[in-house]
């Protein structure tokens, strides 16, 4: 009865009943001795032969306990006391030890059979004491016993002596066995307790909660504690609408524990929104289940935070929603816009072929036509620039020069160029920005704001209406507000002002526009460490203010030229009486343009090249008074040719002006930082383009 035991139960009972049927058949040695010699001292009986089949039976169920199945051995014990039983009663009456059997027969019956059959055997053991007694009542058996030899022989005591202890010692044995079994499997079951408790304590992100059926909390692990805010100690008890649920939520989960425990399923995953101890919400994926138990059913609940998770997924479809909202913008946009295009191109292309037919046509009609087709061309243009504009800041290559500005040059600018547009429309600009105010800002870039603002006041005005520019000092920064006297904006509408492609409503009209000017006008201020935001009042107006950082002092006021002055020419060298000009250009198309525009020079001589490499090779052999160059060439690029040109002592004097589709502010900047004279964008504006060269021809003064 020393070896180990084993977690099972049912293992435990095996062990136990080899063990029994082992000191039983030691005990029933003995036994057969004593009931030798009580046969010498009260005669031969036949039931004698009891006990040789009884230590038989024992031998034999011990020595096959590995092949004979445990049920079997169990019966085997239980035949051996029934046959005790009842063959004692039967040969001494109730004066023998048979009655310890009887009782054996239940107890035996309990510990190693389920409870029926334990009790089936017991009723039956029970009726034949029965049938004995009643059998002895009837005179139906012979108890020949001499009762007082037999209860004074020493023989019979020592029977009883050994009967009693050793079948005590059996049973103590068997009840420490069972005893020391359950108080280790009890130790081995708190040990998978505390390392299961362990783990889901030091679980980081599954809170587990038991409850019992009236959804008082149990048990409360450590990411319960975290998610909820309660610790174990304040929540053990307590019902969950005294927690994270409120009344009603709690009555919901209660129902869902009954519904568990009616139909034995599982409930989960499913959202729970609770609250946390400091009042904000947890959203939690919830798996509900049910340990059965014989006293009461162990609910469980298993909890992941998935609050971050939905808000993203909020944030996602808020996201979708955008972009859908900006798909449907861009193609209302592509429909606005190939609309605003080909207006444009219809009126350039239509009066252009009007004047290419050859047909006489009025002097005033051919300047009516040349100036639509100039109206149209700028229109066109500047729709192209917003474009890119928009793509240049939206891909983050938005380049400010910020440096301290006085505003109201800009202002008077901004106006007198506005004023045309405004007189179209029968409008008064009224200009109410008088003081000398200064801010940090990028010059170019605020003068496009302000004609962007006063254009769109100038656009969705009344006819005869205004428009007032004013400025203010606000703390550190200055407002400048457009306000105009036109229809308002719709307070539905307002929130999609700001993004890209909205026109809010007006892409139905016959105002020009894109949508965009607005959007750049915001990432334009935003860029210059500003603010700017709108109101407006459907029927009366609106308002638009941005405002810039104030400057720390008065600056003196940065004046960029567009044309930096030539360098020093050789006064020894002897002047054509005709100037010569060198074109580098790959495009036939822009050297028909520009020779078009040399036959109002008529004092110039006009070259043209392809290639760098050709032009230079003309500039070697006969240098020219002045070189327009194109950037992008073939083969050697225009900022090459240049700096092979300031490389040569003999042509680093030539003065080279860029003519360029690279119209971006830093292709500008590097071009004038290489040595350019000036920087001329396609499409070029043809007096510009006359001043520029009529300046780089001119001799210094001296």
């Amino acid at each position: 009865m020393n070896k180990p035991f084993s977690e099972d139960f049912s293992e435990l009972r095996n062990s136990l009943i080899n063990d029994l049927l082992f000191w039983l058949a030691l005990v029933a040695i003995p036994g057969v001795g004593f009931s030798l010699a009580r046969m010498l001292l009260v005669g031969w009986k036949p039931v004698f032969f009891v006990h040789i089949f009884i230590i038989i039976v024992l031998c034999l169920s011990w020595l096959g306990r590995k092949r004979i199945s445990y049920h079997l051995r169990v019966y085997s014990v239980l035949l051996v006391f029934g046959l005790t039983s009842i063959g004692g009663l039967a040969q001494f009456g109730p004066i023998g030890l048979a009655g310890v059997f009887s009782i054996l027969i239940a107890f035996i019956a309990i510990l190693f059979l389920n409870k029926r059959i334990a009790l089936i055997l017991s009723v039956a053991n029970i009726l034949c004491l029965i049938l004995i007694g009643w059998a002895a009542s009837q005179h139906w058996l012979d108890f020949d016993i001499d009762y007082q030899s037999y209860a004074y022989h020493p023989l019979t005591w020592a029977n009883v002596v050994w009967s009693f202890t050793a079948y005590s010692i059996i049973l103590a044995q068997i009840g420490l066995r069972m005893v020391q079994g359950l108080i280790e499997r009890e130790t081995q079951i708190r040990k998978v307790q505390q390392r299961l408790s362990a783990s889901l304590d030091i679980a980081p992100h599954i809170a587990v909660q038991w409850y019992n059926q009236d959804g008082q909390v149990l048990y409360w692990n450590h990411a319960s504690e975290l998610m909820f805010g309660f610790s174990a100690e304040k929540a053990l008890n307590k019902t969950l609408d005294q927690l994270i649920f409120t009344e009603e939520e709690a009555l919901d989960f209660q129902a869902s524990l009954n519904l568990i425990n009616t139909y034995n399923t599982t409930i989960g995953p499913v959202e729970f929104i609770a609250r946390h101890r400091d009042g904000r919400q947890v959203i939690t994926s919830t798996t509900v289940f049910m340990i059965p138990h014989e006293d009461a059913p162990l609910f469980v609940c298993m909890d992941v935070d998935i609050t971050q998770r939905k808000r993203a997924e909020v944030a996602l479809e808020h996201a979708k929603r955008l972009a859908e909202s900006a798909n449907q913008a861009k193609s209302e946009f592509l429909t606005s816009m190939s609309h605003e295009l080909r207006t444009p191109l219809n009126a350039i292309i239509g009066f252009a072929q009007l004047l290419e037919l050859d047909q006489p046509i009025p002097d005033h009609a051919k300047k009516e036509a040349v100036g639509h087709i100039m109206t149209s061309s700028r229109h066109l243009l500047e729709l192209i620039n917003e474009v890119l504009d928009l793509a240049r800041i939206e891909s983050g290559r938005l380049d400010l020069n910020i440096q301290p500005i006085a505003l109201l040059p800009l202002i008077e600018e901004a106006v007198a160029l506005s004023q045309p547009a405004a007189t179209a429309k029968q409008a008064v600009i009224i200009q109410a920005c008088h003081d000398d105010m200064q801010l940090n800002a990028d010059p170019v870039r605020l003068r496009q704001i302000l004609l962007n603002l006063l254009s769109n006041a100038i656009k969705y005005n009344r006819k005869g209406g205004s428009v007032i520019l004013s400025c203010t000092v606000s703390g550190d920064y200055i407002r400048v507000t457009v306000s105009d006297t036109g229809l308002g904006i719709a307070k539905a509408r307002q929130q999609e002002l700001f993004q890209s492609f909205h026109r809010l409503g007006a892409e139905k009209s016959t105002v020009e526009g894109t949508g965009i000017g607005l959007v750049i006008c915001k990432r334009l201020v935003d860029g210059m460490n500003g603010h700017i935001n709108f109101d407006s009042t459907e029927g009366v107006g609106s308002q638009f203010w941005f405002e810039l950082p104030r400057a720390a002092a008065i600056p003196e006021i940065a004046v960029t030229a567009p044309v930096q002055d030539k360098a020093e020419r050789p006064t020894d060298k002897q002047q054509p009486s005709k100037q010569c000009v060198l074109y580098i250009e790959d495009s036939e198309v822009n050297i028909n343009v520009m020779k078009h525009v040399f036959l109002m020079l008529p004092e110039l001589e006009l070259r043209t090249a392809k290639t760098a490499e050709i032009g230079l090779d003309m500039i070697d052999k006969a240098p020219p008074d002045l070189i327009l160059m194109d950037i992008n060439l073939p083969g050697i690029s225009g900022l090459d040719a240049l700096i092979l040109l300031k490389a040569n002592p003999g042509t680093a004097v030539i003065p080279v002006i860029a003519v360029s589709a690279a119209a971006l502010p830093s292709d500008i900047n590097a071009g004038l930082k290489a040595g350019f004279l000036a920087y001329l964008s396609k499409p070029f504006d043809l007096p510009t383009l006359n001043g520029l060269i009529q300046k780089a021809l001119q001799n210094p003064s001296p």
